[in-house]
């Protein structure tokens, strides 16, 4: 048996965990290695996080669970429970999955829970655009609810640049229809008393004189 109170990180090739595993309070973490284990794994409300791949019949999750490592893509082969206590950080810079942002991808079945964080990162309020779906999480199937924003309603990131109409289909959990937060702007470039220089505008007309 073996019981994790710090830290694992996978870099590289496979660490297998062929008998009992306890994670009290641990972090898991895969940062282009993976783990895998023998029987369920249940991470209490430690940390699971990174770029990899954790494998195991099922993994329950009460803690932090921030896929990617600033972005990327965490994969879980088996199903994946997000239990109440839960809260799950999704980093966006941009629309491409698993490289400009987090995303999950479960083999089997996943049933959310808890919270759910979107945080803007290198500019992603500038680089997203209206028209993009961003998928989260993709599964077999996806069922439950986060506890603070409800499928089909509007979520802010943590720094208040913009939200996202936040769904939870089938098989999946999207992001769509992003909209700039009320105090952030964004500009094209030349003068900024052109109108349409900056995003939402600040003017009715120009105010350069001609």
């Amino acid at each position: 048996p073996f019981t994790n109170t710090g830290t694992i990180n996978a870099n590289a090739g496979t660490l297998a965990f062929t008998s009992a595993f306890t994670n009290t309070g641990g972090t898991l973490n895969v940062a282009g290695g993976n783990l895998t284990f023998a029987g369920a794994l249940d991470v209490g409300t430690g940390r699971l996080s990174g770029s990899g791949t954790i494998a195991a019949p099922s993994v329950t999750a009460g803690g932090i669970v921030a896929p990617g490592n600033s972005p990327g893509l965490l994969t879980i082969a088996g199903d994946l429970t997000l239990l109440p206590t839960a809260t799950s950080l999704f980093e966006i810079g941009g629309a491409t999955r698993g490289a400009n942002y987090d995303a999950i991808d479960v083999t089997g079945a996943a049933a959310v829970a808890g919270g759910l964080q979107l945080s803007l990162i290198n500019g992603g309020y500038a680089l997203v655009q209206n028209s993009d779906t961003l998928t989260l999480l993709n599964a077999t199937s996806v069922t439950g609810a986060f506890g603070n924003i409800a499928s089909g309603a509007r979520l802010t990131s943590t720094d208040g640049a913009g939200s996202f109409l936040v769904n939870v289909n089938g098989t999946t959990v999207t992001l769509t229809q992003f909209l700039l937060g009320a105090n952030t702007f964004l500009w094209s470039n030349g003068n900024l008393n052109t109108a349409g220089n900056v995003t939402p505008t600040l003017l009715t007309s120009s105010t350069v004189p001609a």
